[in-house]
């Protein structure tokens, strides 16, 4: 079975990227937790497999590859600007990255993020905000599924309302528009416009119980089925909880269903459950870990399968002084496709350690081992990463 709607993870470059440091202030030197900031960034990767496939013999000609390994830099410009007028307050940030391969050259891409938002408050019940986010990006490659490489670019628009009529209680709304376009795969091209609504209640030890319902209107422009546009209604119920077990120990947890209804019976209908838990340890006032596990089907634009997402995570993190902070990952993602019973187990683990000697520097070492283990017909491979960034903001 070929992988053609299956679900994309990010790159593992894109990973690394994720990983970049805390920026800085643009009028003077850097203070960490500035509002405004501009950095550059430069990063080093060793990538044992940047084709993402199970062996040599699954690359294209076109590629005249010799080994499955390479080098890439990743270049990246950045930076945010902040600016209070009383209570309101806007913010504009951004940032563009170029992925360069020594030996790969044609695996070279660029990707940017642009995002901006206002934020008001009118006296102390109603505050809210307006919001837009432009990014363009390359999901992970994987040349053998005939697929290959894809750019896609996300566009974002919403805006949020808050009512906090009296301190135990506070009211949510929002509506969203997303549209995704991709250069290749563009039978996942979708419009999705989204409204939610959530209740929320503070407790007077400190918790927080929540109700909230979120409905989407999802069309997707490029693809068909029997000669009807593919298009649904999601309707998200959840109930959610905010816990503070201890001084050390937090609880989030949420529970929910997911209800799809196809237009013009298309397909059958839909029904999953929302699951995510998470607990957070305060091991020390250096170390913190972190377990969590969720369970939702796959967001529009990434599948239109029935698709459920089961993951699992264990994180941990620790200041072994003011200038060194160790991190590390361990993460389990199992995707369910229901209609082949077709199951994609990915398996990660990752390290690092954050080395800051200075107010304006930050330097970074990182190693990132993937393990993915598919149903689809050459979408299973290994990849190990070793990577180093170095950040100077000003």
């Amino acid at each position: 079975m070929k992988l053609s709607n299956a679900i994309k993870p990010l790159s593992a470059a894109t990973l690394g990227l994720l990983c970049a440091g805390v920026p800085a202030k643009v009028s003077a030197a850097y203070v960490q937790g500035d509002d405004n900031f501009v950095y550059a960034q430069l990063g080093t990767v060793y990538d044992s497999n940047v084709f993402r496939v199970s062996g040599l013999d699954r690359v294209p000609s076109s590629y005249h590859a010799s080994s499955l390994s390479d080098i890439y830099t990743v270049t990246t410009v950045g930076g945010q600007y902040q600016k209070d007028l009383g209570r309101q307050q806007f913010q504009f940030g951004g940032s563009y990255n170029q992925n360069s391969y020594v030996d790969y050259s044609a695996l070279n891409y660029k990707s940017w993020n642009t995002n901006g938002a206002f934020n008001w408050q009118l006296l102390s019940q109603l505050s809210g905000a307006l919001r837009y986010m432009d990014k363009q990006e390359q999901p992970s490659l994987n040349v053998s599924n005939q697929i290959g490489r894809d750019v896609v670019r996300t566009r974002i628009g919403g805006a949020e309302l808050a009512w906090t009529p009296v301190t135990a209680w506070r009211f949510e709304t929002g509506v969203e528009h997303t549209a995704m376009r991709h250069q290749v795969q563009n039978t996942l091209d979708f419009d999705q416009d989204a409204l939610s609504l959530t209740a929320w209640y503070a407790t007077p030890k400190g918790s927080r119980l929540g109700m909230g319902v979120e409905e989407s209107d999802v069309v997707y422009p490029s693809m068909q089925v029997n000669n009807a546009a593919y298009e649904y209604r999601q309707t998200n119920t959840k109930l959610q909880l905010e816990w503070p077990v201890t001084a050390k120990l937090q609880l989030n947890a949420m529970l929910g269903n997911s209800a799809v209804r196809f237009r013009q019976g298309i397909q059958p209908d839909r029904n999953h459950v929302l699951q995510d838990i998470s607990l957070i340890w305060m091991v020390d006032q250096k170390s913190t870990l972190s377990f969590g596990y969720q369970s939702t089907p796959a967001e529009p634009g990434l599948s239109t399968a029935d698709v459920v997402n089961k993951t699992w995570y264990l994180t941990g993190k620790s200041h072994l002084s003011d200038k060194l902070v160790l991190s590390g990952e361990v993460r389990q993602t199992k995707m369910n496709y229901s209609s082949s019973d077709v199951v994609v187990n990915t398996r990660s683990y990752r390290a690092g350690l954050q080395w800051m000697p200075w107010r304006m520097w930050q330097f970074e070492a990182y190693g990132q081992y993937v393990h993915r283990t598919s149903g689809f017909t050459d979408d299973s491979y290994d990849v190990n990463q070793i990577g180093a960034n170095v950040k100077y903001s000003f």
